[in-house]
């Protein structure tokens, strides 16, 4: 099967797609920090402060997540081969720290529908225990790993 034929019949995990729309947003704006709250679309959920009146079923409410280390490579076990990945340190955060946050340079607005944030929150903490325990936090920062495209060659 040649190349081009090979991509058109080979799937990705939606953690592929999102962490190359951060990245995309990251490039193009200057942006490394996303907070992660409820759009005010019924249904979508935004990477900025954004009021919303329904309440969130995601499980971390509203945080704040940093593109930490944009490219590396990991392995670990169970895996058939090293990753490309992106590091993430997140945290929750309340109203306060959102307005102070959204006032900073380098935000972005960049909506998903509800189940993709549900998904990133889940691919957040599963990839999380990819790390070794002591690399799984850093001060009040959650740390995991968001898999990524690797170049074709």
């Amino acid at each position: 099967m040649d190349l081009v034929n090979k991509s058109l019949t080979e799937k990705y995990l939606t953690e592929y797609w999102i962490t190359a729309e951060l990245l995309a947003t990251m490039e193009s704006h200057a942006a490394r920090k996303f907070v992660i709250a409820m759009g005010k679309n019924p249904g979508k959920v935004a990477l900025v402060l954004v009021c919303s009146p329904q309440p969130s079923r995601s499980t971390f409410a509203n945080w704040v997540q940093w593109l930490f280390t944009p490219d590396l490579w990991f392995s670990a076990s169970g895996l058939p081969a090293p990753q490309r990945a992106v590091k993430v340190m997140w945290k929750p955060i309340d109203k306060d720290d959102q307005v102070i946050l959204m006032r900073a340079p380098g935000v972005e607005e960049l909506e998903l529908p509800e189940g993709i944030q549900q998904q990133l929150e889940r691919a957040l903490t599963t990839n999380q225990q990819l790390l070794p325990p002591p690399s799984q936090r850093f001060q009040d920062w959650q740390v995991s790993l968001l898999r990524r495209f690797a170049p074709v060659s």
